[in-house]
């Protein structure tokens, strides 16, 4: 009988043992890594408020090869920035091949991430990153007159300086009745925007980073011009008008335009200047079957513009897009 109590209670003993290893094993990994930072803004450099950041472990193999794996991977932390920007998160330290995907977000901005690996976040302690977030850049806003009324049909046509005395245009629009205009996916490399409209003077400006970043307001002056010059944009390699094109009018090369206007369905336009000598050039682009990335141009040639009417053709290019 007392060999049978001593049995059972070896029993239970190793029963017990193996238990307590198996508890222990399953035991999840010490939180000692803490992961902080700062989301700041990347074109004013103040602190980003209110920003999601999140954390993804991967196991991925091969790490930058074009065959790389994803072994496995979940979401194991999250946390949103405080009023000065900063977040902090507590994580396991990385073993081989495992990756943490930081990436931080809000709606009204471009989000930013980062890959860290085990030679950044591999040990207990505490570990720095910086997030910036960066605006979504936009052309767009208003034009009124200085009564505050909207000015419907005005040409807002996005532009640069090339160079070689003539502009690049990059993009163009014509304001809606309630004088209403947009430019997508304008770029940070041009600078000037010119608003042109019938018994209007012309305004032209530089353009910063905010501007990309707000709805403009743009207000235009009447005034009264005692030339004007009219007639068609033509393509003849397609033998068709040149519809929708934006023209530029610039009284000297290297300097800022000075009139622009966008050519109807027919190639017609219409521009309203003071007597002189101009440079001419436009923009415009073309879908015909699979030629879909192709654009029209108008080279730069000069004209004098005398007091009175004046009539103009433009011969329009079927051009290849520039590198």
């Amino acid at each position: 009988m007392r060999e049978k109590i001593l049995m059972m209670a070896l029993v239970l003993l190793l029963a017990a043992s193996c238990g307590c290893s198996e508890s222990s094993d399953s035991k999840e990994p010490a939180k000692d890594l803490v992961l902080s930072g700062t989301v700041t803004d990347l074109a004013f450099g103040g602190p980003v408020a209110g920003a999601t950041v999140s954390v993804v472990w991967k196991k991925i193999t091969d790490m930058g090869a074009d065959d790389d794996t994803v072994v496995d991977e979940k979401d194991v932390a999250s946390a949103t920035t405080d009023t000065n920007g900063t977040f902090s998160v507590d994580l396991v330290p990385l073993g081989k091949d495992e990756y943490y995907f930081v990436s931080a977000a809000r709606p009204d901005l471009e989000g930013d991430s980062k890959i860290l690996d085990s030679s950044e976040c591999g040990s207990a302690g505490k570990y720095d990153i910086e997030l910036k977030l960066s605006h979504q850049l936009q052309l767009q806003g208003v034009v009124k007159s200085e009564a505050g009324t909207p000015v419907s049909g005005a040409a807002v046509v996005y532009y640069m300086l090339d160079g070689t005395g003539g502009c690049r245009i990059w993009g163009y629009n014509l304001t809606s009745s309630a004088g209403l205009f947009y430019i997508r996916e304008p770029s940070l490399l041009t600078n000037r925007l010119i608003v042109s409209a019938p018994n209007f003077r012309s305004t032209s400006f530089n353009l910063t980073t905010v501007d990309l970043m707000t709805n403009l307001t743009i207000t235009l002056k009447a005034g009264s011009f005692n030339a004007s010059v009219n007639g068609t944009a033509y393509d003849h390699w397609l033998n068709k008008a040149g519809s929708n094109m934006a023209i530029l009018a610039q009284a000297a090369p290297g300097r800022p335009a000075d009139a622009a206007c966008i050519s109807g369905p027919d190639g017609r336009y219409r521009m309203q200047l003071d007597a002189g000598r101009y440079q001419f050039n436009g923009w415009g682009y073309y879908e015909m079957y699979d030629l879909d990335s192709k654009y029209l141009k108008i080279d730069p040639e000069y004209h004098t513009i005398a007091a009175g009417n004046n009539s103009v053709d433009l011969p329009v290019d079927f051009r290849y897009p520039e590198g």
